[in-house]
């Protein structure tokens, strides 16, 4: 019998049918019919409710592509040699953790230190991003990933065109391999050499 018509059938028991069906479901028998009805209700939408299979969690474009390190959409996207997509500093993070016996983060199993870019990768996070079909924390950071590219591209266009502050910093940045610059000798003595000779940074 379907909950519906179990309801229904509720509706033309007798009171000494409902304390029968009380005492059958383990539920207490006193009380008027309308509670008794009622304690009956709850009890087969607490049954049906339980025997209901669990909601499957709802699959989002951007699961595949998270950084299994980070738990963040990567902004440097690179695969690694166990097949899987990293956050560039991330995974050199764990390479250089584990210079002699480096495994997979995610299988567990022996690797080598190969990286090569993801390029569509990022494109398609970019895409699912941008058309909001990817939202929340995961899209939040990624954007602020983005502001941060751009802040550093202006600075670099600065320090090309000879503004010596801006040489100084991104001199710094180099050095320090930090806000996407790669580490480098070569370009940190060429920025922040000139730059220290013309001006340096304000606080």
């Amino acid at each position: 019998m379907s909950n519906a018509a179990a309801n229904n059938d509720l509706d033309t028991k007798s009171y000494r049918e409902l304390q029968q069906a009380c005492r059958t479901a383990k539920l207490p028998s006193s009380g008027t019919a309308e509670v008794l009805r009622k304690r009956l209700r709850d009890s087969m939408d607490a049954e049906e409710t339980a025997h209901q299979p669990a909601k499957r969690h709802k699959k989002s474009p951007a699961d595949d592509l998270i950084c299994p390190i980070s738990l963040e959409l990567p902004f440097d996207p690179v695969f690694a040699e166990d097949g899987r997509v990293y956050e560039l500093t991330w995974i050199e993070e764990h390479i250089q953790n584990h210079p002699w016996d480096l495994k997979s983060p995610v299988t567990n199993q022996k690797m080598g230190k190969k990286q090569v870019p993801a390029i569509q990768h990022r494109n398609t996070i970019e895409t699912l991003v941008e058309s909001g079909v990817t939202g929340g924390d995961l899209a939040a950071n990624w954007n602020e990933n983005v502001e941060q590219e751009k802040k550093m591209e202006e600075l670099l266009e600065k320090a090309e065109a000879g503004d010596a502050d801006a040489m100084y910093r991104v001199g710094f940045y180099y050095a320090k391999g930090s806000y996407g610059f790669t580490e480098g000798v070569v370009e940190f003595c060429g920025f922040t050499f000139v730059g220290c000779g013309l001006l340096k940074p304000q606080n």
